[in-house]
């Protein structure tokens, strides 16, 4: 029998850890109730302090768009959020919160990640609540989005921790080994690399069209604006921020941050980094208090942390320009203030970037690619057929309205092919 993550947690973390896991879910399920509760009152607008509803799609890129607004001054208020539900006490506690901060500064979120989960009762409150103004909706190639389901991969239940309410990796020790430690991404079946024969992008939702259509009603007068993952890119992001803020309204991008516009955020070291390294009084005696040490992207600095890369690393260490070793300034001045703390870590964060290496390189060398995505719909006639009556479907709006971008998804248009090539034999 398939253990379950609530106990794994309470035998591998304990009852602290356990009790905090289980109060997050009964809150949850509490606000569930209290949604229902406030269903019969959702007849009246929502207050107009909010400049624009975005849809974020998941597998498209929503993680780097959501980065993008925040680094324009743009506060998110969450509608239907990643789970697919409409939590009215949520939603009140948010639209309070930005009630009295300048209108161009809010936007609402509506996550579409269209699974099971995603009632589209939600999506009908939810149109009925906005009205006149603007729809932007992330959207992207089909097939990408069916390789990144497949290379997605998540972390081994016993490399997860839980912070704050929140599954994240676990902090790590001196005494972890680095190679050992980093092995700690498992894909569909619990593989170490992506396995397209398990089929777990059969499970992406392509439900655009169905979870639009209650917000395309002529009296709600909303403006549709779609925007193509390909727009967010590092070469393009800081550009395409601009254009939107032109026109959406909103404060552009800074110069001073171009180069944050420039950060992958899905990339290759996903659930690798960031990972924190704690030090305690079991690994020096000298310690009074535990040291926490993050490593992580140098995108990600916290400002309040000083990066020790230069005192701890060899500049010919593996990417080193692409990270930061980061400690606040209490942590600091231990660690200063002891040559053998020093040294340790040393030793220590020279293994772990060179298994760091390694796992990054296995993790690119086994990536799926979109052309195998589609040898193997060529040659699985009936989920072929099934994704193609799917994507006539959910695609007819966004080819009516911006059919130049679906012209620009390469591999959808392979697929488009391949399905009327057999269709013609078969």
């Amino acid at each position: 029998m398939k253990e379950s993550k609530g106990f794994y947690i309470l035998k591998n973390q304990g009852l602290k850890v356990f009790l905090a896991y289980k109060f997050k879910k009964i809150k949850y399920q509490v606000k569930r109730i209290q949604n229902h509760i406030y269903a019969l009152d959702f007849n009246k607008s929502l207050p107009q302090n909010y400049k624009f509803v975005v849809f974020l799609t998941h597998l498209s890129g929503h993680a780097a768009f959501q980065t993008f607004f925040k680094l324009c001054g743009l506060n998110s208020i969450c509608l239907i959020n990643s789970n697919g539900k409409f939590l009215y006490s949520e939603v009140k506690k948010d639209f309070q919160k930005n009630a009295s901060r300048d209108l161009k500064n809010n936007y609402c979120i509506i996550y579409n990640y269209g699974n099971k989960h995603f009632n589209i009762k939600y999506f009908s409150y939810v149109s009925k609540l906005i009205n006149n103004t603007q729809l932007l909706i992330l959207t992207r190639d089909p097939i990408s989005r069916m390789k990144t389901a497949v290379n997605h991969g998540s972390l081994r239940l016993n490399q997860m921790g839980f912070k704050e309410g929140f599954l994240s990796s676990k902090e790590i020790s001196l005494k972890d080994k680095p190679y050992e430690i980093l092995d700690r991404i498992c894909y569909a079946g619990g593989g170490i690399k992506p396995d397209i024969s398990k089929e777990n992008f059969k499970n992406v939702s392509f439900r655009y069209f169905t979870l639009l259509k209650p917000f395309l009603k002529p009296e709600l007068n909303h403006k549709i604006v779609y925007i193509d993952m390909q727009e967010l890119i590092p070469q393009k992001a800081f550009e395409t921020m601009k254009n939107l803020a032109k026109e959406l309204d909103f404060t552009p991008p800074k110069e001073e941050d171009k180069e944050k516009f420039s950060q992958i955020f899905w990339n290759k070291f996903q659930f690798l980094l960031p990972t924190i390294l704690k030090i305690t009084k079991n690994d020096f005696a000298v310690l009074k208090k535990d040291l926490r040490i993050k490593l992580c992207e140098r995108y990600f600095k916290d400002l309040d942390c000083v990066d020790l890369k230069e005192e701890l690393i060899e500049k010919d260490t593996a990417f080193y320009e692409e990270i930061a070793i980061l400690v606040n300034a209490e942590d600091l001045k231990i660690i200063k203030a002891h040559q053998e703390i020093q040294e340790k870590l040393k030793i220590y964060l020279k293994e772990f970037f060179k298994a760091l290496e390694y796992w990054v390189n296995f993790k690119l060398q086994n990536q799926i690619k979109e052309e195998q995505i589609l040898i193997y719909l060529k040659e699985n006639k009936i989920l072929r057929k099934k994704l193609k009556q799917i994507l006539d479907e959910e695609l007819a709006h966004i080819k009516i309205h911006r059919p130049d971008i679906v012209a620009s998804w390469k591999y959808y248009n392979e697929f488009e092919k391949i399905c009327e090539e057999l269709d013609k034999i078969q």
